[in-house]
């Protein structure tokens, strides 16, 4: 999240969040760890800057509820600049990352890809 911030808003990395023009959020499905919003909290945002993003039949996140949702954010008081994306770690979804990718490309977001899951590369028996 520091990362994201300090890439979108240069000035955050010196000054912190009043050096931002507006309130940013960011989007992780209902699924998502707790420790989100904890993340928010300790990063100073808030928990109300964690938005929730339906999920598909499989709990991927669906891109068209994501637009929707940016849809919705984009008012003066929300400045939507960190697109979270992720798999459950829990159940092994892994969220639509082309569309996601190519939709946060569009809106100018940042997109987090968390391999902790199923970013690893196993390596095969010896």
């Amino acid at each position: 999240m520091l990362v994201a911030l300090t890439r979108s808003f240069p000035g955050y990395g010196e000054r912190g969040l009043r050096a931002l023009p507006a309130q940013p959020v960011f989007y992780v499905t209902g699924e998502a760890h707790h420790s989100f919003q904890k993340i928010a909290h300790s990063s100073g945002l808030g928990r109300e800057a964690a938005h929730a993003v339906p999920v598909d039949a499989e709990l991927r996140m669906d891109p068209a509820a994501l637009e929707r949702r940016i849809a919705e954010t984009a008012r003066p008081a929300w400045l939507p600049s960190c697109g979270r994306h992720r798999g459950d770690h829990r159940a092994g979804i892994i969220d639509p990352l082309e569309e996601l990718a190519a939709l946060c490309a569009r809106e100018g977001l940042w997109l987090h890809v968390d391999g902790a899951w199923a970013g690893r590369r196993r390596c095969p028996p010896a």
